[in-house]
């Protein structure tokens, strides 16, 4: 029965340990994406007409996108 007891609350601390590393790094990565959306943001390209009224398609345009892309492959979930 003592044994069970030890065993249970080893079992929990790693539980616990394990969910706090969990969640650190989901709130690290988060962090890591926001930070890389303020170093390089990405702007909206308007849509135009045409010369025979055809509109073109408008859409996201990233200033300095191998920077971009370098820090976003640094971010990952573990801390």
């Amino acid at each position: 029965m003592r044994w069970l007891a030890v065993a249970l609350a080893f079992a929990a601390v790693l539980a616990i340990a394990f969910s706090g590393l969990k969640i650190g790094g989901e709130m690290h990565y988060r962090n890591c994406l926001q930070r890389v959306e303020l170093e390089y943001p990405a702007t909206f390209a308007e849509s135009k007409r045409g010369q025979f009224g055809a509109v073109e398609e408008g859409g996201f345009q990233f200033f300095q996108q191998p920077e971009r892309e370098a820090a976003l492959a640094e971010c990952h979930g573990w801390p």
